[in-house]
C-alpha cells in the first residue's frame, strides 16, 4: 500500500518551499511528487532537484476537471516500487475532492492531509474566497501558518480563531516551520490524521465525505469548480529582465490578479518571481521553462499582461 501525503493550501501559501524542505530532511524515502498547478503551464515542478520523480498535471484542478488524469496517474503508480506519493494540489483546489479520489483507491493510504496558510492573508481570502479558502482549512487534519513574519499578534490571533471556528480539531501550527527539524514538521503532519483507507471499507460515501471534510460547523457546500471564478493565462517571453524592472512590472498587478509566478531570462541566470497579493518575490534560479509567466486573477486581460512581460 502507498501512502500519500496531500499539502494543499491557497495561492501562494508556500507549499513548494514547505515541500522541498521536507524532501531535504529525507522524511518520504523512496517518494514520488504530483504537481497540480491551475495554469496552463507548470511552473514549480522544474524547482525541485532532477533526483525526484515529478509527475505534473496543469490547467486546471486533479479535483474537479481533471479528476481523470489523476486517477490515471494513480493507475500508472502502481506498478512502480514507490513507498510514498506526495500531493500538491493547485491553490485554488478543494482538498476534501482530492482526498475523496484517493481513499476511494484500496492500492492507497491516506496518511495525512494538511493546509499551508498564509498568516498575512488568510483573513482576506476567508472573506474573499470562501469556497475554496474553507474548503481547505475544514479538510485538513494539520495546518502550517506561513509568513508569520508580516503579521502582528493580534492578527495572528484573529487569524487563529478564524481557523478553529471553521475546524476546532485541527492542529495549527504557529511557528516559524523555517526554524523546525523535517522530522517534527513530519510528525505534526500525521497528527490527528483519519485512516481513510480503514474508513472507506466500513462507512457508507456519504460517512466518508462527512468524515473526511471534518465537517462540525453546519459549513454550506458550493460546487463551483475553479475554472468557474478564476482565470488563468500563461505567456512565452524571450525577454530578458533586471531584478528591479522585474519587481517594478509586478507591482503594477491590478486587484484582480491573486498570482503572477515564472521563470524568466535575467542578465546573468534565470529569474524566478512569485507575487502573492502585495507580496512580492524575485530571485536567481537554476531552473528549466525559463521564458514562461502564469498570472491567475478573477479577471484577467491577456493583452495588457503580454503588454509588460513582452
Amino acid at each position: 500500500m502507498i501512502n500519500v501525503y496531500i499539502i494543499s493550501g491557497f495561492l501562494g501559501a508556500g507549499k513548494t518551499t514547505f515541500i522541498k524542505k521536507l524532501l531535504a530532511g529525507g522524511v518520504f524515502g523512496k517518494a514520488m511528487l504530483i504537481e497540480n498547478e491551475f495554469g496552463e503551464a507548470g511552473i514549480d515542478g522544474s524547482l525541485f532537484d532532477d533526483g525526484l520523480m515529478v509527475k505534473e498535471i496543469n490547467s486546471g484542478c486533479i479535483c474537479c476537471s481533471l479528476k481523470g488524469d489523476l486517477i490515471n496517474v494513480l493507475k500508472d503508480i502502481k506498478a512502480m516500487d514507490i513507498e510514498n506519493l506526495i500531493i500538491e494540489p493547485s491553490g485554488v483546489g478543494k482538498l476534501s475532492e482530492v482526498m475523496m479520489t484517493i481513499i476511494q483507491d484500496d492500492d492507497f493510504r491516506l496518511a495525512s492531509h494538511i493546509t499551508m496558510v498564509d498568516a498575512k492573508k488568510a483573513l482576506s481570502y476567508h472573506r474573499n474566497f470562501r469556497e475554496f479558502f474553507d474548503d481547505q482549512v475544514i479538510a485538513a487534519n494539520a495546518i502550517v501558518l506561513s509568513k508569520l513574519d508580516t503579521i502582528d499578534d493580534e492578527r495572528l490571533e484573529s487569524t487563529k480563531a478564524m481557523l478553529s471556528e471553521l475546524n476546532d480539531e485541527v492542529t495549527i501550527l504557529d511557528q516559524p516551520y523555517r526554524d523546525m527539524t523535517a522530522n517534527d514538521l513530519f510528525a505534526i503532519m500525521k497528527k490527528d490524521t483519519c485512516d481513510c483507507a480503514e474508513c472507506a471499507g466500513c462507512m457508507h460515501d456519504e460517512e466518508i465525505e462527512e468524515h473526511c471534510h471534518h465537517d462540525h460547523h453546519d459549513h454550506h457546500h458550493h460546487h463551483h469548480d475553479a475554472d468557474e471564478v478564476f482565470v488563468s493565462i500563461a505567456i512565452k517571453t524571450d525577454r530578458h529582465f533586471k531584478k528591479d524592472e522585474l519587481i517594478d512590472i509586478l507591482k503594477q498587478m491590478p486587484d484582480e490578479i491573486v498570482r503572477v509566478k515564472g521563470i524568466v531570462y535575467g542578465d546573468e541566470r534565470y529569474l524566478y518571481f512569485d507575487r502573492s497579493g502585495d507580496d512580492i518575490m524575485v530571485a536567481r534560479a537554476n531552473a528549466s521553462k525559463a521564458g514562461t509567466v502564469v498570472i491567475i486573477g478573477t479577471k484577467v486581460e491577456r493583452e495588457v499582461m503580454e503588454g509588460l512581460f513582452k
